[in-house]
């Protein structure tokens, strides 16, 4: 990559040049450039307000180049028709590197973070890696089945509309349940996940917008509040808010967290 960047860069130097002779070559150069600056950046596949924001994230904390395929994936229509064939499960996010098509949230954020220095996760001699790995897997493995089961308790019980409010009885329970352990596991570490902020705090906070993914009285989960509205008032966090138009989801969280504190100041 780096031999063809730089070939390029000289090539648009000899064309500046012979800028007023050869007109016509620079810009055929210029358009050459472009072409080949495309080709080594980014392109994430993604919908609004879904699963696709964490690695949207990500992206803008490492201000790498990018560019983003927006589309409805509840609306086949709008599929992009090499959607299939980079994502045979045909969801989002996904994203298409010099690597090959990657998708799956979780193996994105790794990807990205370790291609680009790993400072959004702990380096692999750091005591505190074990820690990543261990909430990476259990927001995956353990929190975001209990999120499906809030959006789509139909997949599980198709028809079956009594059983279907049985399931999110529990799955309400469970989600109570699995808060109460991240609020726990926050405690002590400066509100994150494993002492720094990482690509866990950025996979919980864009799962964690959403109402049907959290327990109703979020006064019980200081920890977790102070973890999100930190989150959310970085810039990053606040250009994806806005381009998937979710922001008022953070401002709630954000007056919460003020709640939170009010009370905590009394209660001392």
């Amino acid at each position: 990559m780096n031999v063809i960047f730089w070939q390029s860069v000289y090539i648009l130097n000899a064309g500046f040049t012979h800028c007023v002779t050869r007109h016509r070559w620079l810009k055929q150069q210029v358009t050459c450039f472009r072409l080949i600056v495309r080709l080594f950046m980014y392109t994430l596949y993604a919908s609004k307000n879904t699963y696709s924001m964490s690695a949207h994230l990500l992206l803008e904390e490492l201000q790498v180049d990018y560019q983003i395929t927006w589309f409805d994936i509840k609306n086949v229509d709008e599929h992009p028709g090499t959607l299939k064939t980079i994502n045979p499960n045909l969801k989002v996010p996904v994203i298409i590197t010099t690597d090959g098509p990657i998708y799956e949230s979780a193996a994105i954020l790794v990807y990205l973070a370790e291609k680009h220095g790993s400072q959004f996760m702990p380096g692999i001699n750091n005591s505190r890696r074990g820690q990543l790995w261990q909430w990476q897997f259990y927001l995956m493995s353990t929190l975001q089945p209990e999120v499906l089961n809030q959006f789509h308790p139909e997949r599980y019980l198709p028809g079956d509309l009594e059983n279907q409010q049985t399931l999110l009885a529990s799955s309400r329970l469970k989600l109570e349940q699995i808060w109460q352990t991240i609020e726990n596991g926050l405690d002590g570490r400066q509100h994150n996940f494993c002492g720094q902020y990482s690509i866990c705090d950025m996979l919980f906070a864009m799962q964690a917008l959403w109402t049907e993914s959290r327990p109703d009285n979020l006064q019980r989960y200081p920890n977790i509040l102070e973890n999100l509205n930190a989150i959310y008032s970085r810039t990053a966090a606040k250009t994806v808010l806005r381009e998937h138009n979710v922001e008022n989801l953070a401002m709630l969280i954000h007056h919460q967290c003020t709640q939170s504190r009010r009370h905590r100041e009394i209660m001392r």
